[in-house]
């Protein structure tokens, strides 16, 4: 893996798993297209800040919080 390679993907990838909450499949062996696709699937999709909140059920009342 290529500096540049290396720093694009360490800069991808806490934007991805924060975009979708998962790291990307790790099927894929060849960086660049790994770093590509990373880049193409946070163009394309629609931004999501909390992804990684999905699991946590929603809050009903101020008095269901500590239970």
């Amino acid at each position: 893996m290529s500096l540049l390679q290396e720093a694009a993907f360490a800069h991808l990838l806490p934007e991805y798993e924060r975009a979708f909450g998962e790291p990307p499949p790790d099927s894929m062996t060849d960086v660049d297209d790994l770093v590509d696709y990373m880049r193409e699937r946070l163009r394309t999709a629609p931004r999501r800040e909390l992804a990684f909140l999905d699991g946590i059920p929603e809050r009903r009342s101020g008095k269901d919080v500590f239970r």
